[in-house]
C-alpha cells in the first residue's frame, strides 16, 4: 500500500506540473475529461468534510489535555488554519515548514519508545466497527491510501513549482506509509484502546503518561497541518471560480465548518472518513485510468 502511494503521489505532482495546474479541478479536467466536473464537486466535499474533521480532532485534543470545551478547543487549530490561506501558498507552506518536522520527530521518537518497552504483538480482541468502518483490515487500508491521495491530489495540484517536483512528493509519501507501518505496529501491541476516541493519545497515556503532553501536542500538530492543507484547498478552488480574496474565503469557509466539527470527532470519523476513503478508491481508479491512457 505504502509502494502505491508513493507513485500515485509522484505522478500526481509530475503531471500537475507538466500541466501548470492552478487547482484539482484543471488536474481532474485534463485526466478525466467530463467526469472530472463530478470529481471537482466530490472532491471539494471532501476538502470540507476532511477539515471539519481535523478542527473536531484538535478541539478532542485540547478537551483531554486542557479540559477545554470542543468548540473553545477548536479555536487555535482554526486560527492557524487561516493564516496558512495568506500568501498564495506561503502561509502554508511556512505552517508546515515550522510545525511538520517537529511533528515527525515526536510521533516518531515516542512510537519507538513504545515498541521498544512493550513484548510481542497481543492476541487480538473481537472488535465491533462503527459507522461504515470496515471490519477488513485490507480494506480499510486501501480506505486510508485512496483517503490520503485524494488529500495529496488537492495539494500537490495547486502549490507553485517552486515547492518541489515528483522526488520531493514521493519522499513525503514514503516517509507518511512509514510511520503510518509503526503506528500499526505499536496499535498491534495493544488492540485494548482501539475503542477509545485518540486510540494512540490513550496508549501513551497509559503506558508513559510523562510522554503524555508531548504526544497530546504532536497529534494536535498533525490534525492543525492537515486542516490547513484542506482550507487551502478549498479556498484556492473558490477563488478560481470567484475573485474574492483567500482571506475572505477563509472565513467565509471557517464560519459554515465550525458547526459541523461542533457534532464531536468520533461522531465524524466513523462516517465520514470511511466514506470519502470508499468515495478516494472510485477515483482512484479514475486516476490510473487516465495515467494509463495518457502513457499508452
Amino acid at each position: 500500500m505504502g509502494c502505491l502511494l508513493v507513485f500515485f503521489t509522484a505522478s500526481l505532482r509530475s503531471l500537475a506540473l507538466k500541466l501548470g495546474s492552478f487547482s484539482y479541478r484543471d488536474l481532474w479536467m485534463h485526466l478525466l475529461g467530463r467526469l472530472g466536473e463530478t470529481a471537482d464537486c466530490l472532491t471539494s466535499l471532501f476538502l470540507f468534510m476532511s477539515c471539519a474533521i481535523m478542527l473536531a480532532g484538535s478541539g478532542t485534543v485540547m478537551q483531554d489535555v486542557f479540559s477545554l470545551p470542543l468548540p473553545l478547543g477548536m479555536l487555535p487549530c482554526m486560527f492557524l488554519s487561516f493564516l496558512s490561506c495568506r500568501g498564495g501558498g506561503r502561509g502554508l507552506m511556512g505552517i508546515n515548514y515550522a510545525l511538520v518536522p517537529i511533528k515527525m520527530l515526536i510521533i516518531t521518537g515516542v512510537s519507538l519508545y513504545l515498541l521498544h518497552t512493550t513484548g510481542p504483538p497481543a492476541e487480538p480482541l473481537e472488535l465491533n466497527p462503527r459507522g461504515l468502518v470496515s471490519p477488513c483490515w485490507g480494506i480499510n487500508a486501501l480506505l486510508y491510501v485512496a483517503y490520503n491521495l485524494l488529500f495529496a491530489a488537492v495539494i500537490l495540484s495547486t502549490l507553485p513549482p517552486c515547492y518541489g517536483g515528483p522526488k520531493g512528493a514521493a519522499m513525503g509519501a514514503g516517509l507518511m506509509a512509514i510511520l503510518a507501518h509503526l503506528l500499526v505496529e505499536v496499535l498491534k501491541s495493544h488492540p485494548e484502546v482501539l475503542s477509545e476516541p485518540l486510540p494512540l493519545l490513550a496508549l501513551v497515556g497509559k503506558r508513559a503518561p510523562y510522554l503524555y503532553p508531548v504526544y497530546a501536542l504532536a497529534l494536535w500538530l498533525a490534525m492543525t497541518t492537515t486542516a490547513a492543507a484542506n482550507l487551502y484547498g478549498l479556498v484556492t478552488r473558490l477563488q478560481s471560480l470567484f475573485p474574492f480574496s483567500p482571506e475572505g474565503w477563509a472565513l467565509l469557509l471557517l464560519l459554515f465548518i465550525y458547526p459541523l466539527a461542533c457534532l464531536g470527532f468520533t461522531s465524524l470519523i466513523v462516517w465520514v472518513y470511511p466514506l470519502f476513503g470508499y468515495i478516494g478508491i472510485f477515483l482512484l481508479i479514475l486516476l490510473l485510468w487516465g495515467l494509463l491512457d495518457m502513457v499508452f
